[in-house]
């Protein structure tokens, strides 16, 4: 897996003049936009367990 990091300006997405959600904006819609080629539908949440938490921070520090 490669762990890309970058920061997204609220501006600059369009669904967030249609929200206006104070607890920010819904993932899925910024993820179609950012990443267009991206089969969003295939992807789901992960279980919130320590093991799950253990290998996203395995990934977050081979970046």
């Amino acid at each position: 897996l490669t762990t890309l990091r970058g920061s997204i300006l609220e501006d600059a997405v369009p669904s967030t003049s249609k929200h206006g959600l104070a607890r920010g904006l819904p993932l899925k819609e910024v993820l179609e936009y950012l990443v267009p080629e991206l089969n969003a539908h295939c992807l789901r949440l992960a279980l919130n367990t320590p093991k799950v938490t253990e290998q996203l921070m395995k990934l977050d520090e081979q970046g």
